[in-house]
């Protein structure tokens, strides 16, 4: 049996076991099923319903072939879509809303922003994110840090002695640093800000001084090397280079980049590498702010919150995990009584567990609580299942994205009944309790310490216009996250019935995995039969 073979075995045995461990189609823990849909080995799609509620779940298993990925709306800068605008762009199958709005009439992102192992926008402290990265989802606050640092050589002379020859110049080399108070978010005062070509076109600022750098991204775990090009002091609203970034600080933060900036970009020097520096505290390929965490190890963490928009009951979007890795995304619909009342985010966290989750985190709500799916497989544009409260879709920040590794793998399900949506209206959305992030008014973070080695230059008065140096590259090395299949996860205790659709869809794939099995022996023994390639583990 060829290594190939033996890879799809195992991937098809995961995914298997996954889906068995997933409650039965028939029922999930007191919700009748109102439709299902297979998109692909290990993705599914349901309505789930009860006297009350109406709920929309989608199931990722882990080893399924596809990636989970964090879309912004537009530019990070300010723009806005619909769920379903993003993820047919981003070739989903199956999308939820993200994060809430920065304020009410904002269009920008509240949390931070990480897709493809790229910092996109900076975490604030006051503001919970949900992270992917290869040891499964994740809650919780995320640390962040960015520095630039430049290495520069100067050759020094060494003075004549006598009649002797002259001696070889000397090397004098010079460290400096510069931290980054924040990553594509509006600047504050004495602040330096790093933006980026997510953010948009220009830096959106005014005054200050502005610095212009090419190559590199803001790799997460990653030192990126950048070429100084031109420092613009008073200038403000500087475009930002598709391949580059723009440094752009006031007050004292400007007095930070221009010390930064003399040694640096100093064209006197012989040689230099300048390198930016991006961490987060715990591993994340994607990330996407949130608020609250609502449950953890099964338990509901949220019991005593009273504020509005904790106790009301309101549509949710929740995202929930199991210990395996498997990913279940979940709207409830609500403010609409005879179809379905919403929940409170104690409720929210029942949800969850219901449908097979023992961990789970809280996204935007309200108007903005969106499930849109490729429920009718191939070839069909994806759409909104469920029913959002404003009767439309309404336009957010940030998506949550299933996207297949191959378009062209995806599966036909069972057809749902589901009119398209209204078109989304213009402005801001209105006043929404379960649409903001439930949070008192945020103070902003101290800004972090800056290094810059002591220097006696002046700033230049014009726009400075350097050589192209030779910088040190360090090639970034993130990617988006993929579930990979991992060891089959253990067996766990009352697992529940299979019976239905589901044990259908098991007994397919066990006999779509006996079938390669018998053809590889068959074409192992077969007389004169030409050897199978062979195809290496990647």
């Amino acid at each position: 049996m060829g290594r190939g073979t033996v890879r799809g075995v195992l991937v098809a045995v995961v995914v298997l076991a996954s889906m068995l461990a997933w409650p039965t189609p028939g029922r999930a823990a007191g919700f009748a099923v109102r439709h299902r849909s297979v998109l692909l080995p290990g993705v599914e799609v349901q309505g789930l319903r009860d006297a009350n509620l109406s709920v929309d779940v989608g199931r990722v298993a882990r080893g399924a072939p596809v990636r989970i990925e964090v879309a912004a709306a537009g530019a990070v800068g300010g723009g806005m879509e619909t769920t379903s605008e993003v993820c047919r762009r981003v070739g989903g199958i199956l999308c939820v809303n993200g994060d809430f709005a920065e304020c009410r009439t904002c269009t920008t992102a509240f949390g931070g922003i990480v897709h493809d192992g790229v910092l996109q926008r900076s975490p604030v402290p006051d503001h919970e994110q949900l992270t992917l990265g290869p040891a499964g989802p994740a809650s919780g606050t995320l640390g962040w840090g960015a520095t630039l640092e430049a290495t520069v050589t100067y050759l020094e002379r060494a003075p004549l002695v006598g009649s002797l020859l002259p001696l070889p110049p000397t090397e004098r080399v010079e460290t400096v640093r510069l931290a980054v108070d924040a990553l594509n978010r509006g600047r504050g005062p004495n602040q330096v800000v790093l933006y980026t070509p997510p953010w948009g076109g220009n830096t959106m600022t005014r005054g200050g001084d502005e610095a212009v750098l090419t190559g590199g991204a803001a790799t997460v775990g990653a030192s990126v090397g950048v070429t100084p090009v031109a420092l613009r002091p008073g200038s403000g609203s500087t475009a930002i280079p598709g391949n580059g970034m723009v440094l752009s600080a006031e007050g004292a933060g400007a007095g930070r980049l221009r010390a930064f900036w003399d040694t640096a970009a100093d064209p006197a020097a012989a040689r230099r590498s300048v390198v930016l520096r991006t961490g987060v505290d715990r591993p994340a390929e994607e990330s996407v702010g949130g608020h609250p965490t609502v449950l953890v190890n099964g338990r509901t963490v949220i019991g005593g919150a009273r504020e509005p928009f904790a106790t009301g009951r309101n549509p949710r979007t929740l995202v929930g995990w199991n210990p395996a890795g498997d990913l279940v995304l979940v709207t409830v619909d609500g403010r609409q009584p005879g179809h379905s009342t919403g929940v409170s985010l104690v409720e929210a966290a029942d949800v969850l567990r219901q449908v097979g989750a023992t961990n789970g985190f809280n996204l935007d709500g309200g108007g903005s609580s969106t499930f849109v799916s490729l429920a009718q497989g191939g070839g069909r544009a994806p759409r909104v299942l469920n029913r959002p409260s404003d009767g439309n879709e309404r336009r957010v920040t940030t998506v949550l994205a299933v996207v297949p590794l191959d378009a062209g793998a995806v599966g036909v399900g069972v057809p749902v009944a589901a009119p398209p949506p209204p078109p989304a209206p213009p402005g801001p959305p209105p006043a929404d309790e379960a649409s903001t992030d439930g949070l008192p008014a945020k103070a902003k973070a101290p800004a972090p310490t800056t290094t810059v080695a002591p220097t006696t230059t002046a700033a230049p008065a014009t726009t400075t216009t350097l050589p192209p140096p030779v910088p040190t590259t360090e090639p970034p090395t993130a990617a988006a996250v993929e579930l990979a299949a991992p060891p089959p996860p253990p067996p766990r205790p009352g697992r529940p019935s299979t019976s239905g659709p589901a044990a259908a869809a098991a007994l397919a794939l066990l006999a779509a995995t006996a079938a390669t099995l018998r053809t590889s022996r068959r074409r192992a023994t077969r007389p004169g039969a030409p050897a199978a390639p062979r195809q290496d583990a990647l």
